[in-house]
């Protein structure tokens, strides 16, 4: 019951709203994210800045808890990504391809007894595709799959995250 009471919220927010525009230039947002990822779970906060109707815009950080091969890990990190629009289904959804940069810091928390690798710098391109749902101009609902490649590590060079969380725009 729960589930359908919520699903009706949306239904009928996003279908009071279809009219609108949504990417419009200059708006700017937060969005807050928790998801998982290869090896553990991924928590983060980004900006947003849309820049033109199908162009924006999305950097912040993220925290990750990992196990890789018994090598536990957390990993604080940053991410610089640009969004392109690659369907529009109606201005309620949008499809978004996105590539960028990851900066991060890994820390073994356990099983590194083998390795000398405390603490290492990671950075790499990253690329994904981004779902936009939005509830109403001000929230929307979004989920994320972005596949990293990080360059000169021990482990940990192929990560994958996906996310679901809101964004506030403002």
């Amino acid at each position: 019951m729960k589930t359908i009471i919520i699903f009706l919220i949306i239904t009928i927010c996003a279908a009071s709203s279809i009219a609108q525009i949504r990417h419009v230039p200059g708006v700017k947002s937060v969005d807050v994210v928790y998801g998982v990822s290869g090896h553990g779970t991924v928590m983060g906060a980004y900006f947003v800045s849309y820049w033109r109707p199908n162009l924006y815009m999305k950097t912040g950080a993220f925290l990750e808890n990992g196990n890789e091969s018994g090598i536990s890990y957390q990993s604080i990190g940053a991410d610089f990504k640009v969004a392109r629009t690659l369907l529009k289904k109606s201005p309620v959804f949008y499809l978004n391809g996105t590539a960028g940069v990851m900066l991060s810091v890994d820390k073994t928390t356990a099983g590194d007894e083998f390795f000398k690798i405390d603490q290492a710098f990671k950075y790499g391109p990253l690329a994904g595709i981004e779902m936009e749902l939005f509830i109403t101009d001000a929230i929307v609902l979004v989920t994320s799959f972005d596949q990293r490649f990080l360059i000169g590590t021990e482990f940990g060079n192929f990560r994958w995250f996906a996310n679901a969380g809101l964004r506030f725009n403002f």
